[in-house]
């Protein structure tokens, strides 16, 4: 298994529970993981001639599933036919 599959199912949970997921990484993680976030802010902190100062970026994404239908699509999905099932 890949990280990416590794990774996938913990995105999923966090989905399904209506959960925030927040991280701490450093800054050359790669863009595989940080496009799972809807919102990535990175800070940089930089010192020049003796003064530290600290600037941010935003960058929105759109989350990413490696297959085209995610598995919360897929739950909802089974979900309607047992209702659809249990009325007929």
């Amino acid at each position: 298994m890949s990280g990416p599959e590794l990774i996938e199912p913990l995105f999923v949970a966090l989905e399904l529970l209506k959960v925030q997921g927040i991280t701490l990484c450093p800054p050359n993680i790669k863009l595989d993981l940080t496009s799972k976030f809807n919102t990535v802010y990175s800070l940089d902190i930089e010192a020049k001639n003796g003064v530290n100062s600290i600037t941010s970026k935003v960058q929105k994404y759109q989350i990413k599933y490696l297959h085209s239908r995610s598995a919360i699509s897929q739950a909802k999905m089974e979900q309607q036919l047992d209702v659809d099932e249990s009325v007929s």
